[in-house]
C-alpha cells in the first residue's frame, strides 16, 4: 500500500512538470498569434489613392468639438465623435494634395492608428472615438493611472509619421475626456467590495483555502471549533491569489476601456495554469498521504487486536496449567508461555507508539495565523515556501503596476515564468516529507 501511494504521488509530480512544460512551450506560439496584426476591416482601411497624407504648409489644426455640439469645452467620452477643424483643409483636398481619410487622430501626441478622419465638408473631419486593435496600445496610455473622472488632452490630426502643427502651437486644441463618471466607480467598487466581502466570509467560516483530507475520511467528518481550524494550503492561497487578481484586473480594464477583448493576454493565462496545477497538486499529495496513512493506521490496530486475541489465549493456557496436579507439566509449559505473553505486550506496546505518532500525524493540525501557516510545515518555517511566496508577490506588485499604469495585463518573459514553476515545483517536491 506504502508504495502504490507513493507511486501515485510520484504520478501527479510527473503531471505537474508536464503540464508546466507543455505551458511554458506553447506561450510563446500563443503570444506570437496574438501578436499577430489583425486584418484591417474595411472601415477603418483608408481607401487606395496616389494622394499621400503629407502635411501642406498651411495645413494646422485650428478647433475640435464634439459632434453635434459646437462647444469646444464639451466633455466626451469613448465611443462619441468628435470634429476636428483644420485651417486649408479644404483647399488641399480640392487641388488633391491629400486624401482626407488618410488623416489620423492624434490624442496627446500619442497617433491613434487606424482611427481615420471622415470629410463632413469645408475643413472639417470627424473622428470616432473608439478602441481598437491597431490603437488600443495609445489607448490604454492616455486613459492608464485614472485617478482623476475626467482629463484634459490636447488634439491634432495628421499622418501615420507626423502630427500637423496647431494654428496657435502654445494652444494646441484641447477637450475634456471622461475617464470615467462616478456612478460607473461607485458600481465597481461596491462590486468588488461585496466579492471580497463574501470571500473573506467564506475563507473564515469555510475550509476553502485551508488544508484539506480525503473526503471519506474519518477525520473530514470531525466538527471543528474556531480555535481548531486546520492551517491555510499554500497552493490553494496562490491559486486564489492568481484568480482574484487577473479577474479583478479584466474587469477594472473592462470598466475603464468599454472594452472586453484582447485584454487577457497568454502569459496570464500560464501564471493561473501553474498556480492552479499547484493547488490541484498540492490536494491530491496531502489526501493521497492522509488516506495512506489511514490505511496504515487500520492495518496496525488489526494487528494489535490479533495479538491481544493471542495474549487472552496464551493468559487462558497458564490458568488451566497452574490448575493442573502435573508439576511437570507446569515446568514444561508455564514459563514459555509467561515469556510469550510479554513478548507479544513488548509488541503491542510497539504498536501503540505507532498509532499514537499516526493519529498524531492525522489529527487535524490547528491553524496558527495566516503568515505562519503558509509559510511552516512540519519542522516549522521553511525556505522553499517562504520562495515561492517572495515571487508570487513580485510578480503580483508588477502585475498590479502594469493594469493600473497602461491599462494592461503585463507580458512576463519565459525566464520569470520559468522561475514560478520552478518555485511551485519545489514546494510540491517538498510536500513528500512534510506529514
Amino acid at each position: 500500500m506504502f508504495q502504490i501511494k507513493r507511486d501515485e504521488i510520484r504520478k501527479w509530480i510527473l503531471i505537474f512538470l508536464v503540464s508546466v512544460g507543455l505551458i511554458l512551450f506553447i506561450s510563446p506560439i500563443i503570444n506570437a498569434q496574438s501578436t499577430t496584426p489583425p486584418p484591417e476591416s474595411s472601415t477603418t482601411t483608408p481607401p487606395s489613392s496616389n494622394c499621400v497624407a503629407t502635411a501642406p504648409l498651411k495645413l494646422q489644426t485650428k478647433r475640435v468639438t464634439l459632434s453635434g455640439n459646437n462647444n469646444s469645452e464639451a466633455e466626451v467620452k469613448l465611443g462619441d465623435r468628435i470634429r476636428v477643424e483644420v485651417s486649408g483643409l479644404g483647399e488641399a483636398i480640392d487641388n488633391n494634395q491629400i486624401a482626407p481619410r488618410k488623416i489620423l487622430l492624434y490624442l496627446d501626441g500619442r497617433v491613434l492608428k487606424g482611427i481615420y478622419g471622415e470629410p463632413v465638408g469645408g475643413d472639417r473631419l470627424e473622428f470616432h472615438l473608439k478602441r481598437t486593435n491597431d490603437s488600443q496600445d495609445a489607448w490604454n496610455i492616455i486613459l492608464g493611472s485614472p485617478k482623476e473622472e475626467q482629463r484634459e488632452i490636447t488634439v491634432g490630426v495628421g499622418s501615420l509619421t507626423k502630427e500637423f502643427p496647431s494654428v496657435k502651437s502654445s494652444e494646441p486644441p484641447t477637450l475634456n475626456l471622461t475617464i470615467f463618471n462616478r456612478r460607473s466607480r461607485i458600481i465597481y467598487s461596491v462590486g468588488i467590495l461585496g466579492v471580497s466581502i463574501v470571500f473573506i466570509i467564506l475563507v473564515a467560516t469555510t475550509p476553502i483555502l485551508r488544508d484539506s483530507v480525503p473526503p471519506n475520511s474519518v477525520y473530514s467528518t470531525k466538527e471543528l471549533t474556531k480555535s481548531q481550524q486546520r492551517p491555510f494550503s499554500l497552493g490553494q492561497c496562490q491559486m486564489a491569489f492568481w484568480f482574484f487578481l487577473i479577474i479583478s484586473s479584466f474587469t477594472f480594464i473592462s470598466w475603464i476601456t468599454h472594452d472586453y477583448t484582447n485584454i487577457i493576454t497568454s502569459q496570464s493565462l500560464v501564471l493561473m495554469g501553474i498556480s492552479a496545477t499547484t493547488g490541484v497538486s498540492s490536494v491530491v499529495i496531502g489526501n493521497t498521504k492522509y488516506a495512506e496513512m489511514e490505511s496504515q493506521l487500520q492495518i496496525l490496530k488489526q494487528e494489535k487486536d490479533a495479538l491481544d486475541s493471542e495474549i487472552k489465549g496464551l493468559e487462558s493456557q497458564i490458568n488451566a496449567l497452574e490448575q493442573s496436579n502435573s508439576l511437570e507439566e507446569k515446568k514444561e509449559l508455564l514459563v514459555p508461555s509467561k515469556l510469550e505473553i510479554e513478548k507479544k505486550k513488548a509488541q503491542i506496546a510497539n504498536k501503540d507508539n505507532r498509532i499514537n505518532s499516526l493519529n498524531q500525524k492525522l489529527s487535524l493540525p490547528v491553524s496558527k495565523n495566516f503568515l505562519l501557516d503558509i509559510l511552516s510545515d512540519t519542522n516549522g518555517i521553511s525556505f522553499h515556501r517562504f520562495q515561492i511566496l517572495i515571487w508570487t508577490l513580485i510578480l503580483g506588485v508588477i502585475f498590479l503596476v502594469e493594469v493600473w499604469q497602461n491599462l494592461t495585463m503585463p507580458e512576463f518573459d519565459t525566464t520569470l515564468l520559468t522561475l514560478q514553476g520552478i518555485s511551485s515545483g519545489t514546494y510540491l517536491g517538498f510536500k513528500f516529507p512534510e506529514q
